[in-house]
């Protein structure tokens, strides 16, 4: 047990040796510096946001109360504010489904019996005759198509 406190105290004064008085208090490590992640993060959630979870796979209903589609996807503008949300309409499990681009304001979240509904004033036949558009993987993004 000698040897071991005697090995320990020989090691801190080779490690203090040539070192100021006192530097063995403190660290010869920089002080962590803030990076842009660290100055990139919120310390609250805005009041009136919402989470995507209440847009991304929720059924789309018209003003009566039928379903006319699922949002797919939202899109991003270069302000990154969401512009538009993708709508599946038709098909049936995912075949001859067809993808077309509503404007973020023309769906409503509403909530009903305690769960929430976005509500847009369309048709599923509108909604068919709109333009469709196709993703394109390799690029990752929507194309008219």
């Amino acid at each position: 047990m000698k040897r071991i406190v005697t090995s320990v105290l020989f090691a801190l004064g080779l490690a203090a040796w040539g070192t100021a008085p006192g530097a063995l208090a403190r660290s010869d490590r920089p002080e962590p510096v803030a990076t842009d992640a660290q100055t990139e993060t919120l310390s609250a959630i805005p009041t009136t946001a919402a989470s995507a979870n209440r847009w991304l796979k929720q059924d789309v209903y018209d003003t009566a109360g039928n379903k006319i589609g699922e949002v797919d996807d939202l899109i991003v503008a270069d302000n990154q504010s969401v512009q538009a949300a993708i709508v599946s309409v038709g098909g049936f499990l995912g075949i001859k489904e067809k993808y077309v681009a509503v404007p973020i304001n023309a769906l409503r979240p509403t909530e009903r019996n305690g769960k929430w509904r976005l509500i847009m004033n369309a048709t599923k036949e509108i909604l068919k005759s709109a333009p469709g558009f196709k993703y394109d993987r390799s690029q990752e993004i929507w194309t008219a198509g």
